[in-house]
């Protein structure tokens, strides 16, 4: 159960950045925004209900079936649901990483960034271009809403490769079914 926990908690992680784009850039975040796709993350509301309500209903998880069981009932999630909660496309492009390196790092930030904190301050520099702002702007949603890795520190990499065009990927991509899997 500390996992699942961890895992809800990074949707406050993700709050971190957006309440720093609403008082710094918030022109910036209104262009995230009307480039919809996996931006439309951007607009959820911040909760401090949100994760001890995921961690409740967690509870009703059954991991080995991947469903919920509640008062007698079976319930699955479908990528249907998904869609209409989340409003994440499902019909995408699957997410399929085909090189598992920190090449792209290197090529997009000139280093390879592995801490969810150096994506925080990118992504808040006004001074950054603003294509490398988008991307940090994307793994940081990858990381803490479509994947969450649960330590609250580290990302993956290699995602940087399916979102090394910012303004094209997040609309690209089957980012629902990614999260329907990652459940």
């Amino acid at each position: 159960m500390a996992t699942t926990f961890k895992a809800a908690s990074r949707f406050s992680c993700l709050h971190k950045v957006i309440r720093g784009l609403k008082e710094n850039s918030m022109d910036f975040l209104d262009q995230c925004v009307e480039l919809e796709g996996l931006y439309r993350v951007l607009t959820l509301p911040d909760s401090k209900v949100l994760s001890p309500f995921l961690k409740e209903v967690m509870e009703y998880n059954v991991a080995s079936t991947k469903t919920f069981q509640i008062n007698g009932h079976t319930l699955g999630i479908t990528l249907e649901d998904v869609l209409f909660l989340i409003r994440l496309r499902i019909d995408g492009d699957p997410m399929l990483i085909k090189n598992y390196s920190d090449v792209h790092s290197i090529s997009i930030f000139g280093e390879v960034i592995k801490d969810i904190s150096e994506l925080r301050t990118i992504a808040l520099n006004k001074d950054m271009d603003p294509s490398k702002r988008k991307v940090e702007i994307l793994m940081t949603i990858v990381v803490c809403f479509v994947m969450p890795s649960g330590n609250e520190i580290t990302m993956y990499p290699a995602f940087l490769e399916l979102l090394s065009d910012p303004d094209k990927t997040s609309d690209k991509y089957a980012w629902g079914a990614a999260v329907l899997a990652y459940l």
